[in-house]
């Protein structure tokens, strides 16, 4: 996987694991980059604060295919949508 990059719903944000790693970069229109795709696990998906319902994250990741005795190669963009259902929590009262 040459790079990775993740779009998100409004209000979604991305972050890192530990943090302030170098792992996102927020290219401040909707897309983040992962920058090392082996680390996938470490990033995490935060949605708005209240929301409830689903979230739609569309996965692209540049691919370059190479094969054994062959001089040339076959590179494409993949892209697949994931959708997290996130469950509705209702707050404490104050009493």
């Amino acid at each position: 996987v040459n790079s990775l990059t993740i779009t998100v719903s409004n209000g979604v944000t991305l972050s890192e694991s530990p943090a302030d790693t170098g792992l996102l970069v927020d290219n401040g229109n909707g897309t983040w980059t992962v920058t090392d795709p082996s680390r996938l696990s470490d990033v995490l998906v935060t949605p708005p604060e209240h929301y409830s319902g689903e979230i739609t994250l569309t996965v692209t990741a540049n691919i370059t295919d190479k094969a054994d005795c062959v001089t040339e190669t076959d590179t494409q963009d993949k892209t697949t949508v994931v959708t997290i259902t996130v469950e509705p929590v209702a707050d404490a009262a104050n009493l």
